[in-house]
C-alpha cells in the first residue's frame, strides 16, 4: 500500500514538475515573425485576395508579447498600442501545446492555443486557420 502511495505521489508530482516546465517554455519576451507568418499565409487558399493584401502590407511583424508567470503585455509601438499587464492563467498543458486564459474583455473570456515549434511558438488565426508566429526576442 505505502509503494502505491509514493508512486501516485512521485506521479503528481513528476507531472506538475512536467507542467510548469512546458509553462516555462512561453515565459519572456517574443516578437511576431512576419516572415514565417506571411509563408503560412501564402500557402492558406481559405485567405481572401482583399485580406491577403491587407495582411501583407506591413502588418506582421510589429508586435510584441511579453509572459511573466500570471500576466502578459503586449505592445506594438508602431500603432502606440500598450495593453499593459493582464493577468492570464494555464487551463491546459499538453504534448504539443500550452492553452492559457486571458483577462475578459468586452468579448468574453479569451482561450490560446500556443504550439511550441523550437525558438519560437505560433498561433492558429481563426478566421483564415492560418499560423501566426512569435519568436524569442533575445
Amino acid at each position: 500500500m505505502k509503494a502505491i502511495t509514493v508512486l501516485i505521489i512521485a506521479m503528481l508530482v513528476l507531472g506538475c514538475e512536467s507542467r510548469n516546465s512546458e509553462h516555462h517554455y512561453l515565459l519572456g519576451t517574443w516578437k511576431s515573425n512576419e516572415k514565417m507568418t506571411l509563408e503560412s499565409m501564402n500557402g492558406n487558399e481559405g485567405v481572401t485576395e482583399k485580406a491577403r493584401t491587407f495582411l501583407e502590407n506591413d502588418f506582421f511583424g510589429q508586435l510584441v508579447a511579453e509572459y511573466k508567470e500570471n500576466e502578459y503585455r503586449a505592445v506594438n509601438e508602431k500603432d502606440d498600442y500598450d495593453t499593459g499587464y493582464q493577468p492570464y492563467e494555464v487551463v491546459a498543458v499538453e504534448k504539443g501545446f500550452i492553452r492559457i486564459k486571458g483577462a475578459p474583455d468586452i468579448l468574453g473570456d479569451t482561450e490560446t492555443t500556443i504550439y511550441p515549434a523550437g525558438e519560437c511558438f505560433y498561433m492558429i488565426v481563426t478566421k483564415f486557420e492560418f499560423r501566426e508566429y512569435f519568436c524569442k526576442v533575445k
